[in-house]
């Protein structure tokens, strides 16, 4: 879903030869990425011009040979952010754009109703409920602990409330709860 972000600002610069981190009607980042989903904690934005090499971006995101200040860098390295989206357009007098949208968590707008689903695949399939569910839950170490456990053979129930969830892991009778709540 950051990268539909992304891709709808790489497009703006593109296709009217711009740059900068202003979009449409003077959109900002986070309005940007609250059109395609619900970010949590904080967002910001890296925008990299000229070669859309992945290693020349990433060379580029480290050095910030230009900025003094490093934001890209200090960006990419922070404890903050812990998902992001990336497209790459060409640009017609700058060669390329990258946009790399980053976020302290991202998912889906989050359900409006309670619903509890379980799961006990280690791969949980893109379209399942269960899917749907756990990125309605905006906290990144609770889907690393659920990816985990199912990895493990562990089945996972989600017991999901609009603000939060109760979570079961099941392994050979045994049940382990953890909770979580957010805004």
């Amino acid at each position: 879903l950051m990268d539909l972000s992304a891709a709808s600002h790489a497009d703006f610069l593109r296709d009217g030869d711009r740059t900068g981190h202003t979009g449409p009607q003077g959109s900002k980042v986070a309005e940007r990425l609250s059109e395609h989903g619900e970010w949590h904690e904080v967002a910001a934005e890296m925008l990299l011009y000229g070669s859309s090499d992945p290693r020349e971006l990433v060379q580029q995101l480290l050095t910030c040979d230009g900025d003094p200040s490093r934001h890209n860098r200090l960006s990419l390295l922070s404890e903050e952010f812990h998902v992001c989206g990336l497209a790459t357009r060409s640009h017609p007098s700058l060669g390329s754009v990258t946009v790399i949208p980053l976020a302290g968590g991202y998912g889906p707008k989050p359900l409006n109703d309670s619903v509890t689903v379980s799961c006990s695949h280690p791969v949980i399939p893109r379209t399942s409920q269960f899917q749907r569910v756990l990125e309605s839950i905006p906290v990144p170490p609770m889907h690393d602990r659920i990816r985990a456990a199912l990895a493990h053979g562990t089945t996972v129930q989600i017991e999901y409330a609009p603000g939060k969830a109760r979570v079961l892991f099941i392994t050979g009778g045994m049940r382990r709860t953890a909770r979580c709540q957010w805004n």
